[in-house]
C-alpha cells in the first residue's frame, strides 16, 4: 500500500510539474506578448496566408505592391479594403507576406482628428507600457513623428507604436507587430533591448 501511495504521489508530482508552463502571456485586447512566440496580433499569428488573414480580420485584402528580393528582401504588401475594428484601434490594415506567401508583419493605420490625435497616442503608449513594460526604443524626431518599440530578441519579434503629425494632413496612429529579425538580418534594423 505504501508503494502504491508513493507511486501515485510521484505520478501526480510529475504530472503537475510537466503541465506547469513557463510561458508568460501579456495582452491588450488586440495585441499580445507570449514569452515563447513573442509579439503578435491576437487573431492573426505570423505564418498564415492571405485567405486566413482575410477571415481573421473580416475584410478582403488588395495587393498594393511587391518588393524585389534586394530591397531588403522579397515581400508583398496588402491593404484591407475595409476599416478593421479592434478594441485597441480602428483603421486600414496593412500586411506584409514573405516570398512563400506567409504573414510576417501587420500594421493598423488610423487617421485621427486634429486636436485628439496626441491624446490617442498617449493613451495607447500608456496602455502598452502598462501591459508590456518600458519600450526598448523611444524616438521623437522633433518634426512631428514619435515612435515606441517593444522588442523580443529571442522570438525575433517587435511591437511598434507610431504617431505622426506633420501638419499637412490629418495625424495618424500606427500600431504594428512584425518579425524584426528579418530586418536585422537584412541590415536595415537592430536590437536595442533595455
Amino acid at each position: 500500500m505504501k508503494k502504491l501511495a508513493l507511486v501515485l504521489s510521484l505520478v501526480l508530482m510529475l504530472t503537475f510539474v510537466g503541465c506547469s508552463s513557463k510561458t508568460t502571456v501579456k495582452e491588450t485586447d488586440a495585441f499580445r506578448f507570449d514569452s515563447k512566440t513573442g509579439y503578435a496580433y491576437s487573431t492573426a499569428p505570423f505564418g498564415i496566408d492571405t485567405t486566413e488573414l482575410e477571415s481573421a480580420i473580416g475584410s478582403k485584402l488588395t495587393m498594393v505592391s511587391e518588393s524585389p528580393a534586394t530591397a531588403p528582401f522579397a515581400y508583398t504588401n496588402y491593404l484591407s479594403e475595409d476599416i478593421v475594428q479592434s478594441a485597441d484601434c480602428s483603421g486600414k490594415f496593412y500586411a506584409q507576406f514573405d516570398e512563400n506567401g506567409k504573414l510576417f508583419s501587420v500594421t493598423f493605420h488610423e487617421q485621427l482628428a486634429r486636436g485628439t490625435a496626441e491624446e490617442h497616442f498617449e493613451a495607447a503608449s500608456k496602455r502598452f507600457t502598462e501591459t508590456f513594460g518600458a519600450p526598448a526604443v523611444q524616438d521623437d524626431n522633433g518634426t512631428g513623428t514619435q515612435y515606441l518599440e517593444w522588442q523580443d530578441k529571442s522570438s525575433g519579434t517587435a511591437l511598434g507604436l507610431t504617431y505622426s503629425d506633420l501638419g499637412t494632413t490629418d495625424p495618424t496612429l500606427m500600431i504594428s507587430v512584425f518579425e524584426k529579425s528579418r530586418y536585422v538580418e537584412a541590415g536595415t534594423g537592430d536590437w536595442k533591448l533595455t
